[in-house]
């Protein structure tokens, strides 16, 4: 899985022209990439126009459900297990299930809405970004600043002879940086 910023990236960002942090962003990037993949629970992948599609099945019932690698760009196919054989059946967009683009999700239009079964739903789906957003970009700069200075870890200062010590106080991400991931963020 490719990093979500590039070296060449984070140094224009950061105005970095010598090579001395090369080894260091090296390791950072995958590691921050990793790290906001899993904190936001998608993986960024271009999937707009793959021709397969984004596979994905869903189980809970009730009228709406939310695909993994939002925004849809579009729906290939969507199969629905029938009670009686087990047998899938193609759905069709406009009388049994619609897109709702202001919020992501995909709605049942049946008055008893999707089946309470497992793997009920099928559907195959070109989604995701053609590239990664700037502002989600913008935050991963930010923490890759953060784990670079070392913000994370306790800072000592000296002061008339006492030696003060600050320590981090929340395990949380900082909040400007936090903001930026939650808009990405997919919750189960």
């Amino acid at each position: 899985m490719a990093d979500l910023v590039t070296i060449t990236e984070y140094k224009a960002y950061a105005s970095i022209s010598s090579t001395s942090s090369d080894a260091q962003l090296t390791i950072l990037i995958p590691m921050v990439s990793s790290f906001v993949r899993t904190y936001c629970n998608r993986t960024f992948e271009d999937n707009t126009t793959a021709t397969a599609g984004v596979t994905e099945s869903y189980s809970g019932g009730g009228f709406l459900f939310y695909v993994k690698e939002p925004p849809v760009v579009g729906i290939i196919s969507m199969l629905c297990k029938t009670y009686s054989t087990g047998d899938y059946v193609e759905m069709v967009s406009g009388v049994d299930y619609e897109y709702d683009e202001d919020t992501e999700a995909i709605v049942s239009l049946w008055e008893e809405g999707f089946p309470n079964i497992p793997n009920a739903i099928k559907v195959v789906y070109n989604g995701g970004f053609a590239s990664i957003p700037a502002d989600l970009k913008l935050g991963i700069f930010y923490l890759i600043t953060y784990y670079l200075k070392g913000e994370m870890v306790a800072k000592k200062s000296l002061n008339s002879k006492q030696l003060a010590i600050e320590n981090v106080s929340s395990l949380d991400l900082p909040p400007h940086i936090k903001r930026i991931f939650d808009l990405y963020r997919l919750v189960e």
